[in-house]
């Protein structure tokens, strides 16, 4: 047999060999193929979809105020805000933490005189010289009427007693309890006479949380601002009550609120009221109004029932 014969038979017989190996490295290099890419499309991340948008209660609303703060005491948190952190003029809502310094200053059961020096402060609120009030229902007069000269009376024997004043009382008490925005030059809240100008100020947050804060100390204190009408008696006179907040009747479950308003200030309002038992949620509006601020509120305590409607 010949070279060439037996080549022949060799390549015949290694043939179906070859071809067979052949057909199995295709087959495996398909199969990796395969996998490798379904694995490159599973580790690829799917593109996100936009979540569906759900409306807000306090979307579209339209308000006069330049500051706004809606706070949950029970979850503490904000529902809504605007310009919330920056310190603005307080005007009289100053009165809450001369109320709150002096409770936590003045031992219960004091009695406060009234001196002549307390009634040059501007604004008349029916007190007369001498007149004599036990401290609990002097700080429910102060808040319901906005009496410049109750909170000027508490500023003046507290300054005969002590080496310090009220009003660095009220700014050392005010970072304790951690208002950093807050700063106060006096217990009113009234302009600078001199200037016209501003005197104390505090953000929209640290006035909400300040009334929460007062919720807490001293909740019979804010029973007063309930009601747009009432009386309290020093021991010496019966004073008949018109609450500064004209619209407190018309919020149902209320539980107090404090007015301001200046010339620098414009229109403020702290409000809070229950939207469920147990569940104070409160409103604070700075630099609106004399009257807006009251419609600001409104607003925005609809808004907050709304919002919470919606959640139910």
């Amino acid at each position: 047999m010949s070279n060439e014969t037996s080549q022949y038979d060799s390549f015949v017989r290694i043939t179906p060999l070859l071809v067979g190996g052949l057909i199995v490295v295709c087959c495996t290099i398909l199969i990796a193929t395969v996998i490798f890419s379904k694995k490159t499309l599973s580790s690829t991340p799917t593109p996100a979809v936009p979540a569906p948008y759900v409306s807000s209660a306090f979307d579209e609303l339209h308000l006069e105020a330049h500051a706004v703060y809606v706070y949950d005491a029970k979850t503490e948190s904000a529902l809504f805000e605007q310009n919330a952190y920056e310190p603005r003029p307080l005007a009289s809502i100053t009165k809450l933490l001369s109320v709150v310094v002096a409770q936590n200053e003045f031992l219960p059961g004091t009695i406060i005189t009234i001196s002549p020096e307390a009634l040059a402060t501007d604004g008349d609120s029916g007190l007369f010289v001498g007149e004599r009030w036990v401290l609990r229902d002097l700080l429910r007069y102060i808040l319901t009427v906005s009496s410049n000269d109750g909170a000027s009376a508490l500023a003046d024997v507290y300054d005969q007693h002590h080496t310090t004043t009220f009003v660095g009382a009220m700014n050392e008490y005010s970072k304790t309890v951690g208002l950093s925005s807050f700063s106060f030059t006096n217990a009113t809240g009234l302009d600078t006479p001199t200037t016209g100008r501003a005197a104390n100020f505090g953000s929209a947050r640290d006035v909400a949380l300040l009334f929460a804060h007062t919720l807490t100390a001293i909740p019979d204190i804010l029973d007063a601002t309930r009601t747009e009408e009432g009386s309290i008696a020093s021991l010496d006179k019966v004073h008949p009550v018109s609450n500064t907040n004209t619209m407190i009747d018309s919020i149902s479950n209320a539980v107090g609120s404090k007015t301001g308003f200046t010339d620098a200030a414009g229109g403020n309002l702290v409000l809070s009221f229950d939207v469920g038992i147990g569940h104070p949620i409160i409103i604070t509006v700075l630099g609106s109004s004399r009257e807006g601020r009251f419609t600001d509120v409104q607003k925005l305590v609809n808004a907050t029932r709304a919002y919470y409607k919606e959640k139910e």
